[in-house]
């Protein structure tokens, strides 16, 4: 038996569910956590890499043997199931891939190889709604920019107000952001495909991009390139559309640069979030972009890394007010890089990260170097627009490195949540190591997925574990028409009950009124103002007391 098969003693075969034992949410402290996947790891510039849906976490990553796995996790049962999209794809961290939930309840899973030449972005879509066990046959989208660096970072972004219409954004075979449109069918299960050609345009360097829903607006993150390469600056720009319709480029204030019919964005015509000569001696003069997400307010969050030195990584929190970014340090050194930087081509710029929580970007989740030599996670929040910051330990005093942190996409409103990677980190895919490994080792990361939960009022630090809102339910669901939604009170409160959709937009309220405690039920018929809506993903919230609980509801025609 080859080292492959003593290392892997899998039960699970591909696509055949593995059923694991973990700890229920209830019982997820601060102290504990809970591992979803004993092998495993990500890369920092593919999204979604998880998101929540009807109590059940979903998450994707590549392990060492280079299968790519998709795992589910229920918060309320503990129980957690994996499945493979592909084996021995390849051992290395950009495969991982990133998910599109569509209006039919199915998921989409994107992944390609990392920068190999002539390939395109793969992906494959669930056969039943919310079932990860069986998927379609792997299909491509055959749409790249001309090039030899192939196809790496999977992001698909829904098109606001579209159904089941995206932007796929990932770097394309001229080493620069690209984006293609993509329609989903629900008949067929099968998506078509546009090329729409270069995103953001550099004279050199390979640009690096994050991106967030809110409204009407996608948010653009994004560097000149790599920091190894390139000294980089962070910007901003959105994606929306003009008075008239068209695809435009809109800056953080709101006003437009160019229709996105004229080409790609430049860094020159985006905002500048940080600019790397303006304080070279405390920030330094390179960046990494790490994060972006809206607030409430609508008004965006950057999250990104500067480098003091290269023993020194330096997080930074920006915020727009409307007007102008205030750009706040909120850890002045986080330590050095995470991966093995004594290897020929080092990797000096991988920090241990941080992510923001999409639903409220006041929380950060942030991973620093310890005094013991590993690297722990925190939850960081401020009330006060980035002024002062309160922290809390996910992890203390690891020996492990506990790093890359996520939030889940749409995780439930009243639940506290973070993933990230622990274990030991070398590189991405070490090629000094040979291939006869020894028993146990292999040839880049060694980490496990980790999830971190905790049931809250209404969004995260702190609260009680139950509020005025005790529970919520729709059914059926997905519905085909009329939804029920049953919820309950634990004392008189005034309550509203909402619809929005899946990019946070309000569509209808079904309540507003004051309620006295116990069982409650309203009925949804799929209409807003008289008319029926598309099908799609809505979610119903329910607010009461300063206690909030949401859930979604798939909506078939």
């Amino acid at each position: 038996m080859d080292h492959r098969a003593r290392l892997r003693r899998r039960v699970a075969t591909s696509l055949a569910a593995v059923i694991l034992t973990a700890v229920p949410i209830n019982a997820v402290g601060a102290d504990t956590n809970t591992t979803i996947a004993s092998d495993g790891g990500w890369s920092w510039f593919t999204d979604p890499r998880a998101f929540c849906a009807d109590g059940v976490v979903y998450v994707g990553w590549v392990n060492k043997f280079g299968d790519i796995e998709v795992g589910s996790h229920g918060l309320a049962n503990g129980g957690t199931a994996i499945v493979d999209l592909e084996t021995e794809f390849g051992p290395d961290d950009h495969n991982s891939p990133a998910f599109y939930e569509t209006s039919d309840g199915r998921y989409t899973a994107f992944y390609s190889g990392h920068a190999v030449s002539r390939t395109h972005t793969l992906y494959r879509t669930t056969l039943s709604p919310g079932d990860i066990s069986a998927w379609t046959p792997r299909d491509s989208t055959d749409v790249n920019t001309l090039g030899s660096a192939g196809v790496t970072y999977s992001n698909p972004v829904p098109i606001p107000g579209e159904t089941d219409h995206i932007y796929l954004i990932w770097r394309g075979g001229d080493w620069k952001p690209v984006y293609a449109t993509g329609h989903y069918d629900t008949t067929s299960l099968a998506w078509s495909w546009s090329l729409r050609g270069r995103l953001i345009s550099v004279p050199v360097g390979r640009p690096y991009v994050k991106c967030a829903v809110s409204g009407d607006m996608i948010g653009l993150a994004f560097t000149d390139g790599h920091p190894y390469e390139t000294p980089s600056n962070i910007y901003y720009a959105a994606i929306g559309r003009d008075e008239f319709g068209a695809e435009a480029f809109f800056r953080a204030d709101g006003s437009k640069i160019k229709d996105m019919a004229a080409g790609p964005i430049t860094p020159a015509e985006a905002d500048t979030v940080f600019d790397r000569l303006s304080d070279p001696e405390g920030a330094g003069d390179n960046s990494w972009v790490w994060d972006v997400a809206f607030g409430p307010d609508t008004k965006p969050v950057v999250a990104f890394v500067t480098f003091p030195s290269r023993q020194c990584h330096q997080y930074h929190w920006a915020r727009h007010d409307g007007t102008r970014w205030h750009d706040r340090t909120i850890v002045r050194d986080a330590g050095g890089s995470i991966a093995d930087t004594t290897i020929r081509r080092p990797e000096y710029y991988y920090s241990g990260g941080l992510t923001l929580d999409p639903l409220d970007p006041s929380v950060v989740y942030v991973s620093r170097e310890n005094r013991v030599g590993g690297w722990d996670i925190e939850q960081m929040t401020t009330t006060d627009g980035g002024g002062k910051w309160t922290r809390r330990p996910i992890t203390e005093n690891s020996l492990a490195s506990n790093v890359r942190p996520i939030v889940p996409r749409e995780r439930p409103v009243d639940t506290a949540m973070v993933l990230w990677m622990t274990g030991s980190y070398d590189h991405y895919e070490n090629p000094e190591i040979p291939p006869e490994v020894k028993e146990g080792e292999w040839i880049c990361f060694r980490t496990n997925v980790r999830l971190w939960a905790e049931k809250v009022r209404t969004g995260v630090g702190g609260g009680l574990p139950d509020g005025i809102v005790q529970s919520l339910r729709a059914a059926p669901n997905p519905s085909r028409g009329s939804t029920t939604i049953d919820y309950a009170l634990a004392a008189d409160a005034r309550v509203t009950v909402h619809v929005h959709d899946i990019t946070g937009r309000h569509v209808t309220t079904l309540v507003d009124d004051v309620k006295g405690p116990g069982d409650h039920r309203v009925t949804w018929d799929g209409t807003a103002d008289g008319w029926s809506v598309a099908s799609g993903v809505y979610l119903v919230r329910v607010e009461a007391g300063g206690d909030a609980l949401c859930r979604r509801v798939v909506l078939v025609r």
